[in-house]
């Protein structure tokens, strides 16, 4: 069936060039109007359910049923500032950062965003309404703080910025708390929420925004770090890329492409066919409204390269079926009509495995399944329609000038003929040799697999050390020289996160949390936060939040709970050994402890209950007590350790040293510690998702294989070799495992989902060695013959394209972010290794399958001597 319609296409294409021409162009025309319509959105929101199934997702979830922690809809943007006399709480810093606030108030767009009530927030704010009054306007703020003493000014510094959680919020870790010096302050403006990125992360209206950043661009020492700033570091990005990455990759393709055509002509149509490809693949996304996203850079990636692949067919073949008398038209037709059928069954075929990816809890790798597939379809139309019919009508125009088109294929003469047949000769001497051999390759990458390293993300910024930096301009990485990414890294490096989920990681605290055990263990999380690497110190220690820290700030300010605390103590000796402890620690909590007497208010016995504590917390500081200590039906069920946590660090190593801290914390108790954070969660839920895509591979696999077996058997009654042509694309995604874990290259959800797209990429090669095979066998009687004419023929091609496309992804290697150094070591690995598998392992394979299964034995004498 395929082949009768592959036939009649092939016939009018051949006669009715022009007109193909003409009707294509016109077509492209209709479809490409959808081009402006394409909506860029990131699909890259992920199902929450896929967190949930995670013991980390669960107690996330337990949390936000139990806790009541600020919720409000409402966006953050900071500003930032850095006078150059060093010292931010300065009476003229403070003052200038005042005149800043009430220049941005001018603006409406700014009045009517921020939230209602106390909508700025800082060191500014809090200093002027200590010394001029709560209710205290900016201008008299300003005239309070111009007319304090230095004297009054430094105890209002003290006063206000005593409390290291306080000073975590708006002031760096260098500052001393209640000193009256610090480098750098953050002034903080809440907006009502006016979106949300697809991570959740609430952003204020974007014109907002831009007031921020202006005028704070206009005033020394002060800057943004949002959105509107950050254009400038993504334009530069735009360029480092266009000097760095597009130079070599298009000299590679051009290289390449000139060595496997060795014709200009056909370089421009080959090239003239993958731009209508994507013209179709984003015309059709565009009036189908498919959000791109990520699917418009995958996207082109797998377009182009099967494109290569179409184009090389084409022309090889083409060059193929020419004899020195034929003309152009009839050779033309018969290898278009060979060649649709195998590019009809990769289309298919691709569909399936990239439309296994529907069940994927990640949106874009839905919305990927769809697109990749119209995108294949439309390639396939353009290389069977529009790529035949202009090269018959260029072929013929230059030969009437005198221009001879004869041209020979690829492989089929030269050095390469050994080479490619190489495969064969293997086969020949030892087919079961050969199979065996590279199952247990493609087995021992399968299991190699289980121990690559598994990661939530990779990080991609560049550094002053990375070689890409030191290139000679233009070509040089620049982009961290932007003012951008230099005032980014001051924060990361000084300041708590603005974000309200990466400022801190939490320990979710199970079981009996009345047992003086518990808070000991409590203890045992403040001292491994003090020395982890990952958490945020103010001054000489890490701001915790927890009952402790309750207890202490509660303890210093009241007497009538101090004289509690001594209490309980007096009764529990694991209460008290935990109160010493602490005392130790600090000298004001001694103190207070020191001062406290044996009598209780009231006076009723206490008996070491811990719940009198706690009732006592929630009575005397509710706010500070609810966030950290679970009441439900007036039982405390849990508690939490807050822990602020470094900026800008690795997500996996910080979700890693944040579970080491949970388990020092159980420390061999029954009691249940999981620490949930945004590093936590999303390694925890990528990593399901990175396994859920290595299942929705296995349906691939097994999607592919019923298709080309049912394929095969209505084309040509063989449906085994269905099946067999899926084999090496199995091994194939083994050995991009073990090259994963030789290289370690770590398995995120994004290189995972990039070898799932590796089964598209190789079953093309496997489809045309097979397809080719097959036809050859029809016409001669020994199977080493078929596979001889196989190889050599397609198997130049398949070279050709695998040089080409590997060519231009190889490229990838060179950009210093880690992420796009895995998308081009995983497709140029996936790339080569299909084309090595193809022509050099798989004609065991066609070998075995035509002499087990067919019973064809023949072999000529000269073939075997040729193969050998």
């Amino acid at each position: 069936m395929l082949g009768k319609i592959a036939g009649g296409v092939a016939a009018f294409v051949a006669r009715r060039d022009l007109l193909v021409i003409g009707l294509v162009v016109l077509l492209t025309l209709g479809v490409g109007a959808g081009m402006p319509q394409v909506d860029m959105e990131d699909q890259t929101a992920i199902d929450d359910s896929v967190f949930f199934k995670t013991e980390v997702g669960q107690a996330l979830d337990y949390m936000d049923a139990n806790y009541d922690d600020d919720s409000d809809e409402t966006a953050q943007s900071s500003v930032y500032v850095r006078p150059e006399d060093g010292n931010a709480l300065s009476r003229e810093s403070l003052v200038s950062a005042l005149a800043y606030q009430q220049a941005v108030l001018r603006e409406r767009i700014v009045r009517d965003e921020l939230v209602e009530g106390d909508a700025i927030d800082g060191p500014p704010t809090r200093i002027g309404r200590y010394l001029a009054g709560d209710d205290a306007d900016i201008e008299e703020q300003i005239a309070a703080i111009e007319g304090a003493s230095e004297a009054e000014l430094r105890e209002a510094i003290g006063a206000v910025f005593r409390d290291p959680t306080t000073a975590g919020e708006f002031l760096p870790r260098s500052y001393e708390p209640g000193s009256g010096a610090a480098e750098g302050m953050r002034i903080r403006f809440e907006f009502e929420q006016a979106a949300v990125t697809q991570q959740q992360e609430p952003l204020p209206e974007e014109d907002a925004q831009r007031v921020l950043y202006e005028t704070a661009a206009d005033r020394p020492g002060m800057f943004t770090t949002g959105m509107i700033a950050q254009q400038e570091w993504d334009q530069a990005q735009i360029l480092d890329v266009l000097w760095l990455i597009i130079p070599p990759a298009l000299l590679l393709v051009l290289a390449v492409l000139a060595f496997a055509y060795r014709d200009l002509v056909d370089v421009v149509l080959g090239f003239v066919g993958i731009s209508f490809s994507l013209v179709w693949f984003f015309g059709i996304l565009g009036w189908l409204g498919i959000p791109a996203g990520f699917a418009s850079i995958v996207g082109p990636v797998l377009i182009v390269a099967l494109s290569i692949d179409f184009g090389l067919h084409v022309f090889m073949r083409y060059r193929e079926q020419r004899c020195d008398d034929d003309g152009i038209r009839e050779p033309m037709r018969r290898s278009t009509a060979s060649i649709m059928v195998a590019f009809l069954l990769v289309a298919i075929t691709a569909g399936v495995g990239f439309l296994a990816n529907v069940t994927s809890p990640i949106g874009f790798i839905r919305a990927f399944g769809v697109v990749i597939t119209l995108g294949v379809l439309s390639a396939v139309f353009i290389f069977v329609t529009l790529v035949p019919a202009l090269k018959i009508r260029v072929d013929a125009t230059l030969e009437r000038f005198g221009v001879d088109r004869h041209k020979t294929a690829l492989g089929t003469t030269g050095t390469l003929k050994p080479l490619l047949s190489a495969g064969v000769g293997a086969a020949r001497r030892g087919a079961p040799v050969v199979i065996v051999l590279a199952l247990l390759a493609g087995a021992l990458g399968l299991v190699a697999f289980t121990e690559i390293d598994r990661q939530g993300f990779q990080e991609d910024f560049t550094d002053d050390g990375d070689w890409q930096t030191d290139l000679p301009e233009p070509f040089g990485w620049t982009a961290h020289e932007t003012a951008y990414r230099q005032n980014l890294d001051y924060v990361q490096a000084n300041f708590q996160s603005d974000v309200e989920r990466d400022r801190a990681s939490t320990l979710l605290i199970r079981g009996d949390v009345t047992d003086p055990t518990t808070l000991e263990r409590v203890r045992v999380s403040e001292m491994a936060a003090d020395d982890s690497d990952v958490t945020f110190k103010q001054g000489d220690a890490v701001p915790t939040r927890s009952p402790l820290s309750v207890m202490r700030t509660l303890a210093v300010e009241n007497e009538e709970f101090a004289n509690l605390l001594a209490a309980v103590a007096e009764e529990n000796d694991q209460f008290e050994e935990t109160l010493t402890a602490m005392s130790a620690e600090d000298g004001r909590l001694a103190t207070a402890l020191d001062r406290a007497g044996a009598g209780v208010t009231p006076l009723d016995d206490v008996g070491g209950d811990l719940t009198r504590v706690y009732d006592a917390m929630y009575r005397l500081a509710p706010e500070e007590t609810a966030p950290v200590l679970e009441r439900t039906d007036g039982e405390y069920r849990s508690m939490r350790v807050i822990i602020p946590v470094e900026q800008g660090l690795d997500v996996n190593h910080q979700g890693a040293e944040m579970h080491t801290i949970a388990d020092e914390t159980a420390g061999g108790t029954e009691l249940s510690v999981v620490p949930v954070g945004f590093a936590t969660v999303s390694n925890a839920g990528l990593g399901e998702i990175a396994d859920s895509i290595l299942w929705t591979m296995l349906l691939a696999f097994g999607g592919v294989a019923l298709v080309l077996a049912g394929a095969y058997h209505v084309e040509r009654k063989r449906p085994l070799l269905g099946v067999i042509t899926v084999v090496p694309i199995v091994m194939v995604v083994g050995l991009v495992f073990g090259g994963m874990y030789v290289f370690d290259v770590p398995l995120t959800f994004i290189t995972a989902f990039l070898v799932s797209i590796t089964i598209g990429l190789g079953i093309d090669y496997n489809i045309h060695v097979s397809d080719r095979f097959v036809a050859e066998l029809e016409d001669r009687d020994a199977p080493i013959d078929a596979l001889y004419a196989t190889v050599t023929g397609t198997g130049g091609a398949l070279l050709g394209s695998a040089l080409t496309s590997g060519g231009a992804f190889v490229t990838l290697l060179i950009h210093p972010s880690p992420m796009f150094q895995s998308f081009g070591f995983i497709v140029v690995l996936a790339l080569l290794l299909s084309f090595a598998v193809s022509v050099l392992v798989f004609p065991s394979m066609l070998l075995w399958w035509a002499r087990t299964v067919e019973g064809r034995w023949t072999a000529h004498p000269e073939s075997t001597e040729q193969v050998a």
